[in-house]
């Protein structure tokens, strides 16, 4: 999703909400619960440089003996 979705939920003025929801961002991707993209490529949310967009990380799916899928 595109960083403003959350912002443009919080107010109607959401642009001075940016700053806050990419420095939340790049706590969650620390935290490894989140993942910002740029052009498809891993950047830090807090990066300048242009549009992100957020994803919950892939999972990585255990088997029944504990093996990864």
């Amino acid at each position: 999703m595109c960083p403003s979705e959350p912002a443009r939920e919080l107010s109607r003025d959401w642009r001075p909400l940016m700053p806050r929801v990419r420095a939340v961002a790049a706590g969650l991707a620390r935290d490894g619960l989140l993942v910002a993209t740029r052009r498809g490529e891993p950047v830090d949310p807090e990066a300048p440089g242009g549009a992100i967009r957020l994803a919950r990380p892939p999972c990585a799916i255990s088997g029944p003996h504990g093996e990864t899928t």
